[in-house]
């Protein structure tokens, strides 16, 4: 294959441009299948905060042999071309807005787009396109997925695959707390929060609280879990604040915890092409799950597909 690292641009939440880092690889084996080479637009799972936790950074090291890996390995052997988003905020000095669900939704879309925008690359802005990823990378493939007819209409995409499907934050947040993968938990406080600033959050925090989002912030996937293991908001929080309590709380511009966390929810407003939804898809979305899935709830991947 050929590779290269890119730093492409991309739209916040709030409509503000942002720069976003990843990869594209393209086989150098010439596309036999119909029309040109296919290109899928794939997000990772959970990696960690820390800027060296980016998907573009791990795939240059050992990482490269291990699950995502082989996931990137799989589609180039199938002759795709890939475009890997390592989601916004892994440049220095940013914070991953992790599961704001605009923000991973355009960075995936924004990505397809910068990909047939490299010099070399042979790919073209009209080929067929499908989305791909699986737990914090399967929110963000399906809000892409949401919000592909609004914000990247030209792309040609034909289908996404979504899994492992943390579509309700409240759902998942509830199964987290206390639990071996609380790390999660504080990575999700830290990423709504970046994403949406006006929300309260450090005259929400203790010390251990504090102590908890700096680690949170320094360490990647296996550190997030130890070294978070087992934590309960309520220890992280002033006063003791249980999940209830917290997204009860009020921010700048109004907005709850709960009202903002509610609008990351997957599903809502969803339609079918050409209809007056708020979300109207126009390709089929497949939602999967792994057997040995131990974070995400069945539940809340239940609904979304109800929803759906």
């Amino acid at each position: 294959m050929n590779a290269w690292k890119v730093r492409y641009s991309s739209t916040d939440n709030q409509g503000r441009a942002t720069t976003v880092s990843g990869t594209v690889a393209v086989p150098t084996t010439p596309w036999a299948g119909p029309g040109t080479r296919p290109l899928v637009a794939f997000n990772p799972g959970t990696l960690g905060l820390g800027s060296q936790c980016a998907f573009s950074k791990q795939l240059a090291g050992a990482f490269q042999d291990e699950y995502e890996g082989d996931n990137i390995a799989a589609l180039l052997k199938a002759g795709y071309a890939v475009a890997a988003t390592d989601g916004v905020g892994y440049l220095d000095g940013q914070t991953h807005p992790y599961v704001a669900g605009t923000d991973a939704g355009h960075a995936l879309l924004d990505i397809a787009r910068a990909a047939t925008a490299v010099p070399g690359s042979g790919l073209s802005p009209q080929t067929r396109m499908g989305l791909w990823g699986y737990s914090e990378g399967g929110a963000a493939s399906l809000w892409a997925a949401q919000l592909a007819s609004s914000y990247a209409p030209e792309l040609r995409i034909v289908g996404d695959a979504s899994g492992g499907v943390p579509g309700d934050l409240q759902t998942v947040a509830a199964s987290l707390d206390g639990s071996a993968f609380a790390g999660f938990l504080a990575d999700a406080a830290i990423g709504v929060h970046t994403a949406y600033p006006a929300l309260p959050f450090d005259s929400l925090l203790n010390d251990q609280g504090r102590d908890a989002v700096q680690t949170a912030k320094s360490v990647c996937l296996a550190g997030t879990t130890t070294l978070l293991a087992g934590k309960h908001i309520s220890d992280l929080t002033t006063g003791g604040l249980s999940l209830d309590q917290l997204y009860q709380q009020r921010g700048s511009d109004g907005r709850t915890w709960g009202q903002v966390l509610e609008a990351q929810r997957l599903g809502l407003g969803v339609g079918p092409a050409n209809s007056r939804a708020q979300y109207p898809v126009a390709f089929p979305v497949l939602q999967y799950r792994g057997l040995l899935d131990e974070v995400i709830p069945t539940s809340t991947e239940d609904a979304t597909r109800s929803a759906y």
